[in-house]
């Protein structure tokens, strides 16, 4: 099916590139094309071409705002694009900006007289959900960081994630006081109890202020010992057939075990943190190769990260392996006695975004967005 067509003129760029990197993550990929007017004067001279949208949103917080005449364009449905407070005209549809992504795009096919029944999921594979594995090969590398900032930044774009730990000794981020809530999930994935949806939904936890939902990790350390390589796929497919979750993020113990080899074999992409130290190096450059031999064809997925601490990163020569993104690490992240003092720097966000952007953009020619004007 041919992508939908849709016009934007705005100026607000935060808001246009957040939609524009939805597009590009997530299943409307292969369902909607964005081209991004930032002047009346090239939207109107698109609109009388041969190409022009299918849909036109006008968004109603560009200063200056001329658009009216554009409302009396003929041949597209025209929406204007808002948060309520602005002047609309009685006759003109108005679609709530600040929705979530998923139902703005809904109703922007809508208009266009696509088919939005979600039947889109379930041709995409794995239910169109991304699967982050984030690894190293020792303690203290910052993976809780990574997978926590992560997930944040996941959902601020209007990526909806959801987090499972696998690690031995869970970290301050993904514990939950009272029920064993790891446990229950544990059970209904081996098939003891068949109630509720099929995906995780009763043992979740809701993190209000990063917005992110996760799965306590264990508290019953045998269980975990326990667990092997079939127990990790079948809690990580049960994950990611969760209700509304568009990506979930592992983070991993730094052992191999088999709960461990499971996950990392359920990976779309694995974040392999390395901390710029030498003795942590050289176990990386160590566990590689075994790690490489334990999971086949985990090379093609799995991209070294550098945490630095110094300012100074060290050459690094594990396995052949190229960093692909260098993220500054605090000290005192190492430290934390609660995770609500997890400080992350706007530097290391902005880096971790890039770097999850880059690894979740779909294949060449399923480009979600052009920029003209």
């Amino acid at each position: 099916m041919k992508k939908c067509a849709v016009g934007l003129l705005s100026l607000d760029k935060e808001y246009t590139e957040r939609l524009l990197s939805y597009v590009r993550m997530s299943e409307y990929r292969a369902l909607v094309q964005i081209v991004w007017y930032t002047n009346e004067d090239y939207c109107r001279s698109m609109m009388t071409e041969e190409n022009k949208p299918e849909v036109l949103l006008l968004d109603t917080a560009n200063q200056e705002n001329e658009s009216q005449p554009l409302l009396l364009q003929k041949g597209c449905p025209v929406a204007m694009l808002g948060d309520g407070t602005a002047f609309v005209p009685h006759d003109a549809t108005m679609l709530e900006k600040y929705q979530p992504l998923n139902r703005l795009l809904d109703a922007v096919l809508q208009l266009a007289g696509r088919p939005t029944d979600g039947s889109r999921k379930k041709a995409s594979g794995k239910n169109g959900c991304y699967i982050l594995g984030v690894y190293s090969a020792s303690g203290g590398a910052g993976k809780t960081v990574f997978a926590y900032t992560a997930a944040g930044v996941l959902s601020r774009m209007g990526i909806r994630p959801l987090v499972l730990t696998l690690e031995s000794i869970p970290s301050l981020c993904w514990n939950a006081a009272g029920e064993d809530r790891f446990g229950k999930a544990m059970y209904r994935v081996a098939g003891g109890s068949a109630e509720g949806d099929p995906g995780l939904g009763p043992e979740l936890v809701e993190d209000a202020y990063r917005k992110i939902r996760f799965l306590p990790g264990a508290s019953n350390l045998e269980e975990l010992e326990e667990m092997d390589k079939e127990d990790s796929l079948k809690l990580i497919r049960r994950a990611s057939q969760t209700l509304g979750v568009d990506a979930v993020i592992v983070d991993l113990d730094s052992s191999l075990h088999p709960r461990i080899l499971g996950a990392l074999l359920a990976c779309h992409r694995i974040a392999c943190l390395i901390p710029d130290q030498c003795i942590a190096r050289e176990k990386a450059e160590r566990q590689l190769p075994r790690l490489m031999e334990a999971v086949p064809g985990i090379r093609d997925k799995l991209s070294a990260i550098l945490n630095i601490s110094s300012g100074h990163p060290q050459e690094w020569h594990g396995g052949g392996f190229e960093i692909e993104e260098i993220l500054p690490c605090q000290e005192d992240w190492r430290t934390l006695s609660d995770f609500r003092q997890l400080g992350v720097s706007a530097l290391y966000e902005s880096r971790l975004q890039k770097w999850l952007l880059s690894v979740m953009e779909p294949p060449a020619g399923w480009a979600g967005a052009r920029r003209h004007g």
